[in-house]
């Protein structure tokens, strides 16, 4: 059943994005042609970097535009599933609140991570024409490079990019359970007639809140205080070692806390639902 309640979702809400991926792709492409005729060009004229300018301004505005949507589906499904329309229908599933919940926030999940994919191609697009002006020998210098710098740090950077996906995960659940959290208490009765404004308060709040608990702590001042050791300075393996120790600590407990605050988000936005729901 939970399966079917994510291709539901996903159904209602993959609509939305096809346009903007579509126009993400589009100009990204424009970007690359641009950015490969500017290199073989000598001179550019006014009227090319007025063009420049547009597309810069374009590519911002789509990123945005990008960000806005997947808040603006995260509330939008969440509050027509418990409170609108589909709220009578939702609530006479043969279905637990729970699977409700999690299909709602997994397909936040995967439209965060198809949306992260489109963005890297577009990305790998615009890096194209960049080949064009990189010689061969450049690169496969850079490249052993790379190489050598793995090998001596394999097992850091192993763990600090596996605490780094598991992070982003936990983060977006979280994430939107917090979004579900501030729907939920607008949508009480004491606030149904100004539920906008006391979900927006209540979103800042909360983020002001993980802004704090996200602060650098001592530790991390005493990690930048290790750097500054001339005897750490001057010795890359060391240095590199020490930050990405570092690293590693700060995404484990940035992990911990937004999975505390994503638990009680969404204990308390279950109690909501449970038994304080309000379908207008």
């Amino acid at each position: 059943m939970l399966g079917k309640l994510i291709k539901y979702e996903l159904k209602s809400s993959i609509r939305y994005f096809i346009p903007i991926y579509i126009a993400l792709l589009v100009i990204f492409s424009i970007n690359a042609i641009s950015l490969s005729f500017s290199f073989k060009s000598e001179e550019i004229s006014s009227s090319f970097g007025i063009f420049s300018g547009i597309m810069v301004f374009a590519t911002m505005a789509v990123i945005i535009t990008l960000t806005i949507m997947l808040l603006y589906i995260t509330v939008k499904r969440f509050a027509t599933g418990f409170y609108g329309d589909e709220g009578y229908l939702t609530n006479t599933l043969p279905v637990s609140t729970h699977k409700i919940i999690f299909s709602k926030a997994i397909t936040m999940l995967i439209l965060n991570i198809i949306s992260f994919i489109v963005l890297i191609l577009a990305i790998a697009l615009i890096t194209i024409p960049l080949f064009n002006i990189v010689d061969a020998e450049s690169s496969g210098q850079a490249f052993l490079q790379i190489k050598q710098f793995w090998r001596e740090f394999s097992n850091e950077l192993t763990i600090v990019i596996m605490l780094f996906i598991l992070l982003e995960i936990i983060s977006s659940f979280a994430n939107t359970f917090i979004i579900y959290l501030c729907v939920a208490v607008a949508h009480l009765k004491s606030f149904v007639n100004k539920k906008i404004l006391v979900g927006v308060i209540l979103y800042i709040l909360i983020s002001v809140l993980q802004g704090f608990l996200f602060s650098p702590s001592d530790k991390s001042i005493k990690t930048l205080d290790a750097l500054n050791n001339p005897e750490v300075a001057n010795n890359f393996s060391s240095s590199m070692s020490i930050i990405l120790k570092h690293f590693q600590s700060l995404l484990t407990t940035q992990t911990l806390i937004i999975l505390v605050m994503g638990i009680i988000a969404y204990s308390i936005t279950y109690y909501l639902l449970k038994g304080k729901l309000n379908i207008e």
